[in-house]
């Protein structure tokens, strides 16, 4: 395809998909080991070889703990790094663990190696769980709606910093811009980003100076890396977040699992997350 075509980058989801047709679905995050470093690695060098052009990731939505929120911006640094990589900065992405972990704006926007930010997506998404009363309410990155202000906010936020910024997309699912009200918010929605970037372009003087092709051709290895233990938990909790009845049973089948006192820290799992994992399986199964 990169014969045929020109790409300007390739960009990947972090993160692993459950479900039998993993083409389809939302990515779960993965524990942040040596071992899955070393596996993401070669997995972006492998695709760099292939495609000849800039490669990136995705900042996930998804996480299971206030730990792993803070340690994920870093973890996609380390990865990105041998090939030079960048980062798709998804804001909706972030505004979804800015609720579901109570974590400010500032604070994880500066976890992230923003110089590393090639480009930039915003979304809308949906609320689950008690929505009226305000409690227990978890935010998903589903692209069904019209975006946040505190999104945009995010977006004016994150602009100066990303210094290496090329692109800027907003996102939603062409299923949900099925009346004419909500393709009007889409517009709406649209020029409104257009005009914060416009603003900021106006007022910006640095040229992109990182172009995120590799600085060095690193050699490949014959065989891909393979981590054949990952392999089965996964395969293992795919299979525990597609056939539990509930949160209880979640659990259950969580405790008698491989999991337990594993790299995954299945015991640290805020419970409002195990819910949303087990619907976002679900979902997708």
């Amino acid at each position: 395809m990169s014969r045929k075509f020109r790409f300007d980058h390739i960009t990947e989801h972090f993160g692993f998909m459950t479900g039998e047709d993993f083409h389809k679905g939302a990515p779960i995050s993965i524990p942040f080991t040596d071992a899955t470093l070393a596996l993401g690695r070669d997995r972006l060098l492998r695709i760099q070889d292939a495609c000849q052009c800039p490669v990136g990731l995705e900042n996930l939505a998804f996480s299971y703990s206030l730990d792993e929120v803070k340690n994920h911006g870093d973890f996609l640094g380390q990865l990105i790094a041998p090939t030079n990589g960048f980062i798709i900065l998804d804001l909706h992405n972030l505004y979804c663990q800015l609720h579901n972990f109570n974590i400010s704006d500032d604070v994880l926007l500066n976890l992230y190696p923003l110089d590393s930010v090639r480009e930039i997506h915003i979304s809308g998404g949906s609320w689950v769980g008690n929505v009226t009363a305000n409690e227990g309410k978890v935010r998903r990155d589903t692209h069904d709606d019209a975006v946040p202000e505190e999104v945009f906010q995010l977006l004016r936020k994150a602009l100066e910093p990303c210094e290496n910024l090329k692109f800027v997309v907003l996102e939603q699912l062409g299923t949900a811009l099925d009346t004419e009200q909500s393709r009007m918010q889409f517009r709406r929605d649209f020029y409104k980003m257009d005009l914060i970037v416009q603003n900021h372009n106006n007022r910006r003087s640095q040229q992109v100076i990182n172009s995120f092709l590799p600085n060095q051709i690193v050699a490949l290895s014959e065989e891909p890396i393979e981590v054949p233990e990952l392999y089965q938990q996964q395969v293992e909790l795919s299979a525990i977040l597609e056939i539990a009845a509930d949160h209880a049973h979640a659990q259950h089948l969580l405790s008698a699992s491989s999991l337990v006192n594993s790299d995954w820290k299945v015991e640290s799992w805020e419970p409002h997350m195990l819910d949303t994992a087990l619907a976002i399986a679900q979902k997708w199964k």
